[in-house]
Order: C-alpha cells, then structure tokens, then sequence
C-alpha cells in the first residue's frame, strides 16, 4: 500500500507542475490547440491524483481491500492510457501521425481500469457478506 502514496504524490506533483506551466503563454496556447493534452492533464488529475489517494485513504482507514492484482491491473491502465493520450496529443503537436491502432490501444488499457474497478469492488462486496453486513 505505501507504494500507492508515492505514486499519487508524484503525480500530484506533476500535476501542479502542469498547472503552473499552464500559466504560460505558450503552454496555453498548446493546450488550447491539442485537446489531447487537456483530456490527459484531466485523466491524470482525477484517475491518477484523486482516485488513487481516495482508494488508498480508505484502505489505510479500513474501508477498503486492495488487493495487489487489481491495484496493478489499475495502474496498469491507467499508466497505458495516460501514455497514449499524451503520446496522441504530441504527435499533434509535432504533425506527426499516431499508430493506427492507437484508439483501440486506449480503449484496451480503459477496460483495464474498468476490469480493476470491478474486481476491487468484487473483492470488498466479498468481505462485507462474510462479515454479515
């Protein structure tokens, strides 16, 4: 679980190294040009940040199970996704053209997350009938 933290606190930190590059002429101009850049900033911010601190604050409580295998599965969509937003958003930037397969490559690395979300949900509803609730 610690390593958890570490993750959302370095991309908490990316985050507000974004923001505050945001402030820039240019990056704002970059950003308005290529919305791939904003949905990524966006998927970092709430997947990445938020969500992940959210499942490790209530583990840490004891609201939550974790398991190891979802909580990988997890940042491993979440990692590819982001990857290929940003990935998408800078070939914009540079003209240059993205793989073909790149939409499909996102919506795998989506399911992914949906799979995580699912068996992190799956595991806890688990827990809650064996305690009787």
């Amino acid at each position: 679980g610690e390593y958890l933290v570490d993750v959302a606190v370095l991309l908490l930190v990316v985050k507000v190294v974004l923001q505050v590059l945001s402030a820039l002429p240019w990056a704002t101009r970059l950003s308005v040009a290529f919305p791939d850049l904003i949905i990524a900033y966006l998927h970092g911010t709430f997947l990445g940040v938020l969500s992940l601190l959210l499942l490790v604050l209530l583990a840490y409580w004891g609201g939550v199970q974790l398991g190891r295998a979802w909580m990988t599965l997890y940042l491993l969509g979440f990692i590819s996704t982001e990857a290929l937003l940003v990935y998408r958003g800078l070939c914009g930037w540079l003209e240059l053209q993205p793989f073909r397969g790149t939409p499909e490559a996102i919506w795998a690395g989506s399911f992914l997350l949906v799979a995580a979300v699912l068996g992190i949900w799956m595991q806890n509803s688990r827990v809650v009938g064996e305690k009787g609730d």
